[in-house]
């Protein structure tokens, strides 16, 4: 479908990543997720983004307006799928 975010009704597959497990539904949906996550992983490998423990919000020092957006983007993806699936169980 091509938007991300988005909420994901027909889950074909999780991408797993640095960032964690990502669903998607075609290929398209897949190449924007690789996408972000290598700007993402970027950001990460030059200390851009810091993540000081697992389940605490990463620190942003110096990050590149591209490298936030890559991160709001992703949150969104996985908070909205998250939440629209454990409605669902």
């Amino acid at each position: 479908m091509g938007k991300i975010p988005r909420i994901l009704i027909k889950v074909t597959g999780w991408l797993d990543s640095s960032y964690g497990k990502l669903p998607y539904e075609d290929q398209e949906d897949k190449q924007i997720l690789i996408s972000l996550i290598q700007i993402y992983e970027q950001g990460l490998k030059e200390k851009r983004i810091v993540i000081r423990k697992p389940g605490t919000l990463p620190q942003l020092r110096g990050a590149t307006t591209q490298e936030r957006a890559a991160l709001t983007i992703l949150q969104a993806h996985t908070l909205k799928n998250i939440n629209y699936h454990l409605k669902r169980v």
